[in-house]
């Protein structure tokens, strides 16, 4: 625990790899390391190491996959208790962070310094969030928004 709290002082950049493993797995492993997950988000920028960017989206994606179906829509209000209203808090917080996610690798597909294997990861990634997002239906507005993206990339 005191390694993530000395990682955390650190700018994007100067992590190492394995670092970046740790954040992602400590993640995966227990909710109460929440907070490494805007961190790791911190790492998918066009200006990033490859190799960073890609440790990033694999343990963003394994930790948004299953839980997708449960987030709430982004203009989703509660009407619940109070203790369904810390639960919807956080998940409207999770909400708030997986479209952070997917800005963040839009941002990165379109890019022109961005080396093309990342490219295709991202563009995987996406295609896999488009897939199941929608509790496991088709979701349009998420590919629509990928595909206007990436057209408006190459036009303006």
């Amino acid at each position: 625990m005191k390694k993530t709290k000395k990682m955390k002082k650190k700018t994007p950049k100067q992590h190492s790899i394995t670092e970046i493993k740790i954040l992602g797995h400590e993640l995966l492993s227990s909710a109460s390391h929440i907070n490494n997950l805007p961190l790791l988000l911190t790492f998918i920028s066009p200006s990033s190491p490859p190799h960073h960017i890609l440790e990033s989206i694999l343990s963003l994606h394994s930790f948004f996959l299953p839980l997708l179906p449960q987030l709430p829509s982004a203009t989703a209000t509660s009407t619940a208790s109070d203790s369904d209203q810390s639960e919807f808090i956080y998940l409207t917080w999770l909400r708030s962070k997986f479209d952070e996610f997917l800005k963040l690798l839009i941002d990165v597909l379109i890019a022109d310094e961005c080396d093309e294997t990342i490219k295709e990861v991202v563009l995987d990634t996406l295609m896999e969030f488009v897939k199941v997002a929608n509790g496991g239906a088709f979701h349009s507005s998420l590919y629509n928004r990928i595909l206007r993206s990436i057209v408006s990339s190459y036009f303006f």
